[in-house]
């Protein structure tokens, strides 16, 4: 929302990302968009910020770093292959994934309340990495405990519904893989 437009009568309780006005600090100040508000930060500290950095989203914080928390299995904010597996099947269950379309069909739900929940059943990704991806063991079943498993391409193509006729091409593919040590 453009902070030209924007009604500041509306600020104190507003939540804006981690932090909720609750005051107007400087009333003399009367161009609308300088005036700085007190806010509560959801840390718990407090800090005074101009009206216009609140409502074009500049500041979401008081400065204590909520932005960049994380689910504690990062080293500098890169993201870990167990936590792009996690992020993925919960798009694909929540609807902001292209194929969305598919596991909304058969009603398949992401059931992990956390990240750190999803961890501690699965572990960490086996090595080599590239070679494993996140599989349901029941294919109608959800994403839940006990029933996702870290596999390989061919303990996946094992594990497909049959809705889609296999090519000559995946048949020899499963063969060769399944022959690997």
């Amino acid at each position: 929302m453009s902070y030209s437009k924007y009604d500041y009568r509306d600020m104190p309780g507003r939540r804006f990302g981690h932090l909720i006005a609750q005051n107007l600090v400087n009333p003399e100040v009367t161009q609308k968009s300088s005036q700085k508000w007190l806010c509560i930060c959801d840390c718990g500290g407090q800090r005074a910020i101009l009206a216009r950095h609140l409502v074009n989203g500049e500041t979401k914080t008081c400065g204590c770093g909520l932005l960049h928390r994380t689910h504690g299995h990062t080293a500098n904010y890169a993201l870990t292959p167990e936590y792009m597996a996690y992020n993925a099947a919960r798009a694909r269950c929540t609807g902001r994934s292209p194929r969305f379309k598919y596991w909304q069909d058969k009603k398949i739900e992401f059931r992990f309340k956390s990240f750190n929940e999803f961890f501690e059943h699965l572990g960490k990704k086996p090595q080599p990495r590239s070679q494993y991806s996140l599989d349901r063991i029941d294919n109608n079943g959800h994403y839940e405990l006990g029933n996702v498993r870290w596999a390989t391409r061919s303990q996946q193509m094992k594990n497909r519904n049959p809705w889609k006729r296999r090519t000559k091409k995946q048949i020899m593919l499963a063969k060769i893989l399944d022959n690997t040590p």
